[in-house]
C-alpha cells in the first residue's frame, strides 16, 4: 500500500508541476525526479503479475513463459523470491 500511495503522490506532483503557463514547470525544486518515478514503479505488482509468480510448476505455454521472462528482465530474480516468499506468507 505504501509503494501505491506514493506512486499516486508522485503522480499528483507531477499533474500540479505541468501546470505552469506555457507549459513551463512553475515549481523546478517540486518537480519529481523520472528515474525515481520509475525506480517507484517497479515497486508496484499488479495482480497478474502476482498469479504468474504463484504458478507452480512453472508455466509451460509460450505466453505464459514469455510474461514470465519479461516479469523477470523487469524486476529481478530477487524480486521475484520476495515477492513470491511474501505473497505464500500472507495466503491462509
Amino acid at each position: 500500500m505504501f509503494e501505491v500511495a506514493t506512486l499516486k503522490k508522485l503522480e499528483q506532483e507531477l499533474k500540479e508541476a505541468s501546470k505552469g503557463p506555457n507549459g513551463q514547470d512553475e515549481n523546478e525544486e517540486n518537480a519529481v525526479d523520472q528515474e525515481y518515478l520509475l525506480r517507484i514503479q517497479k515497486l508496484v505488482w499488479t495482480p497478474e503479475e502476482d498469479d504468474l509468480v504463484l504458478l507452480t510448476p512453472p508455466p509451460t505455454d509460450p505466453e505464459s513463459q514469455v510474461k514470465l521472462k519479461q516479469l523477470l528482465e523487469k524486476k529481478g530474480p530477487q524480486a521475484i523470491e520476495n515477492r513470491k516468499a511474501f505473497l505464500r506468507s500472507t495466503i491462509p
